[in-house]
């Protein structure tokens, strides 16, 4: 408000009061009863006042959400309802329409191109018009992804019978899903276009007619037109799960290959005449190539063309990465100001759509050709270097934790090392006692449930928690130590060394070097 009233006498409000006709403008009003009210009240009444007139604005934009909120969704069950009746008549065009239009309520509906040759400023300039919030848009975005199977669905029965020969009574077209794999991209405005080439990519890999890693290549390629945080970040939402259950999941074995044989495998002199069934190769003795091995290279070629599983984790990596980047970016949206108010609105609105981003770690940890190899040399140093890259205390803090809560505990046995070197290189606002306490606990349990086993497993088990664990873990504090320096509080010290010791009590019971360690720190 006092904004306004310095920007009453400034070149832009007498443009603006020239554009509007000649009359007071509205700045001028507000700046004048601003002035007049400072004067009649004392000064020990303004932050009362002023903090009124924010409850007042804040429940302004309470009731402007709310109402954004109920037309947005009326327009989605309204084109929902005419998509539904365009199914039962099989009218195509206008069920791609309507989807379209039902859609395009998850993009932004006030993004005009601006007036070309026009004079003055720009007409959303003067005016800002309110977006749904990201609390709001999420329950936008799952009312209009409800009728989204549905619509996987006709596709799929539309091109079912595009195989069979046309029947003298039907006057409708067959359709391939490839054709309608194509058409639905021809739709002009981004975020809809996106949803229908998602939805009709999975009906595509479901009929058959392309294989799994076409699709998510191209997928995964067309969704980086989206760079809103908000938008993007559903979308990506979206193209996991309508291919949560589509990823291949092969994993493949390295063929044999020739130049691992000995010279004398595949070349021998024969003292019994020619080879048989090789007379040109009489004295030769040349080893003819195996039939049934060309069958298996063939064979792996086929598979490797379809897919593998080092696909699928590639596919769930790179869509990972960018929803974290989209997801640390929210933070810095344009919307009511800078106030500590609005940094902690939206923090809370970044922390409850978080677990968008933990879905891709969780898929990762359900793909059964994932190997501890695989994950300790591909999966796990890909994901550590973007959580370091993105310098986000909340992202940081969350993904750290999904780390450890969603992959298999023989998994952190076999990559602690690469785990826990991340610990120093983390914000100094993310709780470091936390995440290693919840490794600490992974571990104990572990052995702890594992020790019930009798015999020969038993042994293995003991033998998977080696004594230099705790030396991993009492080298990552002294790391932390060193790096946060004077800046760690004492507290915070003594309750990191308890966890420590806590540790070294349940997994080396009588170890008195380990405890002394433990001691001599906070000491």
């Amino acid at each position: 408000m006092a904004t306004n009233g310095t920007m009453s006498n400034s070149y832009a409000a007498r443009s603006a009061r020239a554009h509007a006709g000649g009359g007071p403008s509205s700045g001028s009003s507000v700046a004048s009863s601003v002035t007049m009210a400072s004067h009649q009240q004392p000064s020990a009444a303004r932050p009362h006042s002023v903090a009124s007139v924010g409850a007042v604005q804040a429940s302004n934009t309470e009731a402007q959400q709310a109402q954004l909120l109920t037309d947005a969704t009326r327009r989605v069950q309204e084109h929902a309802y005419y998509m539904r009746q365009a199914m039962d008549s099989d009218d195509l065009p206008v069920v791609l329409d309507r989807a379209a239009h039902m859609l395009g309520e998850l993009s932004d509906q006030h993004h005009a191109p601006q007036p070309q040759g026009g004079v003055g400023p720009p007409a959303s300039a003067s005016k800002k018009k309110p977006v749904l919030n990201p609390k709001n848009y999420y329950e936008l975005h799952m009312r209009a992804l409800d009728e989204m199977p549905n619509l996987e669905e006709y596709m799929i029965s539309v091109t079912s019978n595009a195989g069979a020969p046309p029947s003298a009574s039907s006057s409708k077209p067959t359709h391939t899903m490839v054709s309608l794999y194509e058409a639905v991209q021809y739709f002009p405005r981004a975020v809809p276009r996106l949803y229908l080439q998602i939805c009709a990519g999975s009906a595509l890999v479901r009929s058959g007619e392309v294989f799994p890693r076409t699709i998510l290549a191209d997928l995964i390629g067309a969704v980086k037109c989206v760079q809103s945080p908000l938008r993007g970040l559903f979308l990506r939402h979206y193209l996991l799960q309508a291919f949560r259950d589509k990823l291949p999941d092969v994993v493949l074995p390295p063929l044999e290959d020739d130049t691992d044989h000995p010279v004398e495998q595949l070349i021998s002199l024969p003292e019994d005449g020619p080879t048989e069934g090789n007379p040109s190769l009489i004295g030769m003795g040349i080893v003819m190539d195996d039939p049934d091995k060309k069958k298996k290279k063939k064979a792996h070629e086929e598979a490797k063309k379809k897919g593998t599983v080092v696909d699928a984790y590639n596919f769930v990596l790179s869509n990972f990465i960018e929803m974290n980047k989209l997801w640390v970016r929210i933070q810095h949206m344009p919307g009511e100001g800078k106030s500590r108010e609005n940094r902690k609105r939206r923090e809370k609105e970044r922390n409850e759509l978080r677990i968008l981003v933990g879905t891709n770690l969780v898929r990762l940890s359900q793909l059964e050709g994932v190997t501890c190899e695989i994950y300790g040399k591909t999966i796990l140093p890909q994901i550590i270097e973007q959580i370091i890259a993105c310098r986000d205390a909340l992202a940081q803090a969350y993904l750290t934790d999904c780390i450890i809560q969603v992959f298999p505990d023989e998994f952190h046995v076999e990559t602690l090392s690469t785990f826990l070197t991340i610990c120093p290189k983390l914000r100094e606002k993310v709780n470091i006692r936390t995440i290693l306490q919840s490794m600490m606990d992974r571990l104990t349990n572990y052995y702890a449930d594992e020790l019930l086993l009798d015999g020969d497993e038993q042994k293995e088990v003991k033998d998977a928690i080696p004594v230099d664990v705790f030396d991993q873990f009492d080298n990552c504090v002294r790391s932390v130590y060193k790096t946060r320096g004077d800046h760690m509080p004492s507290r915070e010290v003594v309750r990191l060394q308890t966890a420590v010791l806590n540790f070294s009590l349940k997994c080396y019971p009588g170890n008195m070097e380990q405890m002394n360690n433990c001691l001599a720190i906070c000491e």
